[in-house]
């Protein structure tokens, strides 16, 4: 294979890298000409407020990746209250 079909190929497989781990807030960032804040608001807009589950698992993952205590308890508190308001 010569260097040139290795060039080729290459940039053939980050293509397809690329394309099977979408990301829908760089997506709107290059479509809308936006930073990371602006895209991240619209986007989160349109998915509407988190559920009790989605909540629940941010939680979980955050425990794991080893937040302190005092953040996770904060968090958890003020979703209850989040949950609350919107009942």
């Amino acid at each position: 294979m010569s260097r040139e079909q290795e060039g080729l190929l290459a940039n053939l497989s980050a293509a397809v890298v690329n394309r099977r781990r979408p990301n829908p807030i760089k997506d709107y960032m290059r479509r809308h000409g936006c930073g990371y804040p602006e895209a991240l608001e619209v986007l989160a807009a349109q998915l509407g407020p988190p559920t009790a589950r989605d909540i629940r698992r941010a939680l979980q993952t955050l425990g794991r990746a080893g937040a302190p205590v005092d953040l996770l308890e904060a968090l958890e508190a003020w979703s209850d209250g989040q949950m609350q308001q919107a009942a």
